[in-house]
């Protein structure tokens, strides 16, 4: 670019700190360097400062720095370089980000458990075929589920190998069906670049009192297919790191993702409370999305938290107006920062929330069944049903 000063960061890992040093050729002394007054997020990446290890009365010396937070992303700001004798130049700042892409041995797996053999093992392993390092969480509750997978986080490296087991351990008698989501922080689809993609893997189960296998793939017919990508499943994505290689703690922690109010009457009201905190190195706002006249709502709406550890806690509550209801809801949190705080980061929180507020001697809820001959069709999520 004809006048200007091209500063070049070309391809690095997101979630560090960049830094290049570079001079700004010229007879005059550079007195300072303006950026825009209202920046975008993006120009939020960079920052320009002078090098110390030169004195600043005898060298244009400079140092740039690059914070980018998301994969596949291109960044660029323009900023106006101002000399001592009242000429300026133009300064140009620009780099990108690379990300991992990960595969799976399989995406399908069966077990075939009997009252000889109650449980099954199966070897999962995952591979990542890119430089960067990927953090990965499996979202499912494993306590109330009938698999086990170890690890159900951490981190692959680049270039890397990680061997999953997967164990089966049925609670009863019939099939089991259930497609697992694993969650990554930096993962790239086939044809499409996006940050916080998801693989599935489906497993299926079949226990019985006598040594019989079957065709699962025969017996079990999914009503609506599980989502592919393009999905809304990145929302979900509450306590993923921004750093790799990763640090051991998430840089924003919700003490509850899940909180189920249970039974409530209509004139009734319940509470819940979460903690958030923030492991970051720069302080964020946590900004809750409340709807008007929703039976769920979380007070204080907005809340400060400290670089470092800071936390804060908010009250969930649950005051349903309509009896024999099931409720079910989201909370959404925007994760602001900037130097005045003002953008939203490429992360949110997500809280689910249920509850209902069907009577003592209500008959319960469940959701419908159809029968076609031997098959049975489900919906792709079955909620708890209140007794």
């Amino acid at each position: 670019m004809e006048n200007c000063v091209v500063v070049n960061f070309g391809v690095v890992a997101p979630g560090k700190i960049h830094t290049k040093r570079f001079q700004i050729s010229s007879s005059f002394l550079v007195t300072h360097i303006e950026s825009s007054k209202t920046p975008l997020p993006l120009e939020e990446a960079f920052s320009i400062r002078r090098d110390t290890n030169f004195d600043p009365a005898l060298e244009n010396r400079f140092v740039a720095q690059y914070f980018p937070f998301q994969a596949f992303r291109k960044s660029f700001a323009y900023m106006l370089i101002r000399f001592e004798d009242g000429s300026t130049q133009q300064l140009y700042i620009k780099g990108k980000t690379s990300g991992s892409d990960i595969e799976f041995s399989t995406a399908k797996v069966h077990f075939w458990t009997n009252s000889k053999i109650p449980t099954s093992h199966f070897k999962l392993t995952m591979e990542n075929f890119s430089n960067c390092d990927d953090y990965f969480c499996w979202d499912f509750i494993p306590e109330d589920s009938e698999v086990k997978i170890v690890p159900q986080n951490g981190v692959i490296r680049g270039h890397g190998r990680l061997e999953l087991s997967i164990t089966f351990i049925p609670k009863k008698i019939g099939l089991f069906y259930r497609a697992f989501p694993c969650i990554f922080k930096f993962h790239v689809s086939k044809f499409i670049y996006k940050m916080q993609e998801l693989l599935y893997v489906d497993i299926y189960g079949f226990h019985s009192n006598k040594e019989l296998k079957l065709n699962l793939n025969q017996y079990i017919l999914l009503n609506k297919p599980m989502p592919t990508y393009p999905s809304n499943y990145c929302r979900y994505v509450s306590d993923l790191p921004t750093q790799s290689p990763i640090r051991k703690e998430l840089p924003v922690i919700a003490s509850e993702r899940y909180i189920d109010f249970g039974r409530i009457e209509v004139t009734g009201h319940a509470v819940e409370n979460i903690t958030v905190t923030n492991n970051n190195e720069l302080d964020l706002v946590v900004a809750w999305r409340n709807i008007k006249g929703s039976p769920f709502w979380i007070d204080p709406p907005k809340l400060v938290l400290r670089a470092l550890g800071g936390s804060g806690r908010f009250s969930v509550s649950f005051s349903p107006t309509k009896p024999q209801i099931f409720y079910r809801a989201e909370l959404l949190a925007s994760i602001l920062w900037g130097t005045r705080l003002e953008h939203k980061a490429p992360f949110c929180l997500t809280v689910h929330l249920t509850g209902d507020s069907f009577s003592t001697n209500a008959c319960g809820w469940g959701p419908s069944y159809a029968i076609e001959r031997t098959r049975i069709v489900l919906p792709g999520t079955v909620p708890n049903i209140p007794t």
